[in-house]
């Protein structure tokens, strides 16, 4: 039973190290990202997002959206601007107002934080952060506005991701503490020396300095 209790406090131990690693290697994926590809989404100018006119509580039946995606290395950008436009279903109408959500995801192996922006801005204005309405939800502004897209540091677990990643940093963390034990333990048997406390065996099954049972050299 201790010895199970032991088992069991040691895999908590590697998958709390894991979740912090793969914290920490998301936010660093952020801050080490350099440079992003700019890409159109090819549903951009589709039907508007009812989502981001939910989440920002606006109702428009006359609107459209444009989808931008800024990749990085284990980074990505998820820009969606949603244009408000008035009773006319065409796009030389005067539009009333926008909304851009900024969706950010990062980590790896597997995609693992989220976090957005939201910018409203109003009255067919140009976006202008300094004057319109902005908000963050799940991240923290990284560096200045005037970015584009503005860095953020993702808050939000993405379940499967974060759940993948915590497994696959706690492997890691796992074989970095066995292995020297592993090869140690080889070691000290292949030089008929007790593995735990290296001293020298005799025709005991018990190591007769530790009391250990040993495993005999076939």
């Amino acid at each position: 039973m201790k010895r199970i209790r032991r088992k069991l406090a040691m895999l908590f131990v590697l998958l709390c190290g894991g979740a912090i690693i793969n914290i920490v290697v998301a936010w660093g994926c952020v801050v080490a990202t350099s440079s992003l590809t700019e890409t159109w989404d090819e549903d951009s100018f589709a039907s508007p997002e009812p989502f981001v006119m939910r989440m920002a509580g606006r109702h428009s039946a006359n609107s459209h959206s444009k989808i931008l995606r800024y990749k990085g290395a284990a980074t990505e950008y998820l820009m969606t601007n949603v244009s408000f436009l008035t009773a006319s279903d065409s796009f030389d109408a005067d539009v009333i107002g926008e909304i851009q959500r900024i969706l950010v995801i990062s980590g790896w192996p597997c995609w693992s934080m989220s976090g957005e922006r939201w910018q409203e801005t109003l009255d067919g204005k140009d976006p202008d952060p300094d004057t319109d309405r902005v908000w963050y939800e799940w991240s923290i502004r990284l560096r200045a506005e005037e970015e584009d897209p503005p860095r953020m540091i993702a808050l939000r677990p993405v379940f499967l991701g974060f759940a993948i990643n915590t497994i696959f940093y706690a492997g890691i963390l796992w074989l970095l503490f066995a292995a020297p034990g592993f090869v140690r333990r080889r070691y000290r048997i292949k030089r008929g020396l007790c593995p735990s406390c290296a001293y020298p065996v005799g025709e005991s099954d018990l190591c007769t300095e530790c009391g250990n049972p040993l495993r005999r050299r076939t």
